[in-house]
């Protein structure tokens, strides 16, 4: 189950190298901003590191809001969802999109897919009015749009749009992220949306647009070395979508020993759990085994949400292997772990475990699973449904409102120009009568006169 893609990585510095003043939160200073930047790139790999740096930044107090905000950020890479929870520990205000993308964040991890997505709606009305489309031409204009914070909300949208069947919202979002990407020059931000988009066109089993949007991200110019690897990884999770499977583990193995020889620990151990995967589809449970075990302790540390992935891929190898018990024991522990899953992610895992149970022989377990798999992709399909005629009906519904505006209008039209056409028909009547009236006068003078000559002649 190749699931732990870029979308698992919460990567650092995007929002703040966009640069974003508010009345509250004036823009960083370019020095500020790059150590601050750094911090939170550090914090993916040496979080307690990043922590005390942070800590022991002094700034103004005008900056202060920036300083709390990156030490959340460090705090969720470090797993410590309660920290960050307790640096804004009063309800956010409506307006606050900082407190509410660390909210949204904290609830994702929790597993709590609905208040993720509401968080996100808040902090994307925020933003939103901030970021035109298209943006403007002069700098200067452009200023209060924080371009990193719209593309990491427009990319925890898509997964929650994605996870509820809103197509039209993941892609317009999307669409509205890039051309500020753009605008900001810089490499890593527009691959943060190419591979969103990338994934959003997988989802759809659109993989030649996936493919384009991935080509075009490794494209990218001066391309950081994380975005790199993690262009490589989505490369290897569309091979073993559609079953390439030797592709799929030269990519990872190149991967890990880049990441092995880095000394970035925490993203081997994300690419060993997906070459757990690798191994268990390849009928090598015990390879895969010990790979996932490798991984996990690692994960735990940095409670990394990729945890939940790599256990069902051991659980997988355990059965495999004919290890029940221990495979019981993963499958406990992986229903505590909360998740942010899409309905086909999670029936993927439960045919991938029915299919394990019914190659052992274990055909009980195999036909619980088949049946929860075959329910949850009901509820899944009938929901799907319903979106997908809501948004007709929304769309219906607009075209209707439109027509009727555009029948008023010409209402409206029809009226003024009856009006106007009564206005100079009233005109024309007026001057008329005058006319009519100068005409009898006239003729009225013409006879006494002609009667008062013809007089004279007698």
């Amino acid at each position: 189950m190749s699931r732990l893609t870029f979308t698992s990585l919460v990567l650092a510095g995007l929002l703040l190298a966009s640069g974003w003043a508010t009345a509250e939160v004036p823009v960083l200073p370019a020095p500020l901003a790059d150590r601050l930047r750094q911090i939170q790139q550090m914090a993916y790999e040496r979080p307690d590191e990043a922590l005390q740096a942070v800590r022991s930044e002094s700034v103004d107090e005008p900056y202060r809001p920036w300083l709390r905000y990156v030490e959340a950020r460090v705090q969720l890479q470090r797993g410590q969802l309660a920290a960050a929870r307790a640096l804004y520990p009063v309800e956010a205000v409506s307006d606050d999109a900082l407190a509410l993308h660390i909210r949204a964040l904290v609830a994702r991890r929790e597993g709590q897919s609905e208040r993720m997505g509401a968080l996100v709606e808040q902090a994307w009305a925020v933003v939103e009015p901030l970021c035109p489309s298209p943006p403007p031409e002069a700098p200067e204009s452009r200023a209060n749009c924080p371009a990193g914070l719209l593309v990491e909300l427009a990319s925890l949208g898509q997964i929650n749009a994605l996870a509820q069947g809103q197509l039209a919202t993941a892609r317009r979002r999307s669409d509205l992220a890039m051309p500020w990407a753009q605008a900001r020059r810089q490499p890593d931000l527009q691959a943060h949306v190419l591979l969103d988009r990338a994934e959003f066109h997988l989802q759809q089993d659109e993989r030649s647009a996936a493919e384009a949007a991935w080509n075009e991200a490794r494209a990218r110019p001066n391309l950081g070395v994380t975005w790199r690897r993690w262009t490589r990884n989505f490369q290897a999770a569309v091979a073993a979508r559609y079953d390439q499977r030797g592709r799929q583990g030269e990519l990872l193995e190149q991967a890990l020993a880049t990441a092995q020889a880095s000394r970035l620990e925490r993203t081997a151990a994300l690419l060993q759990g997906n070459l757990a995967d690798f191994h268990v589809h390849m009928g090598r449970p015990l390879v895969a085994r010990q790979l996932a075990e490798q991984a996990l302790p690692v994960l735990r540390r940095f409670a990394d949400p990729a945890e939940a992935t790599v256990r069902h891929n051991l659980a997988l190898a355990l059965i495999d292997a004919r290890a029940f018990d221990a495979a019981r024991v993963q499958l406990a522990r992986l229903q505590e772990i909360p998740v942010v899953e899409r309905p086909d992610e999670r029936a993927q895992g439960l045919r991938e475990l029915s299919e394990a149970w019914t190659r052992v022989g274990q055909y009980k377990e195999a036909l619980a699973l088949y049946h929860a798999e075959r329910k949850l992709t009901s509820a899944s399909q009938a929901q799907a449904r319903e979106l997908a005629l809501e948004e007709v009906r929304q769309r219906l519904g607009s075209a209707q409102k439109e027509a009727e505006l555009t029948l008023a209008q010409r209402e409206a039209d029809v009226t003024r120009q009856t009006l106007a056409n009564q206005d100079t028909l009233r005109q024309v009547a007026v001057a008329a009568g005058v006319l009519l009236a100068l005409g009898l006068g006239l003729g009225g003078l013409v006879w006494v006169r002609a009667r008062a000559a013809f007089r004279k002649l007698r």
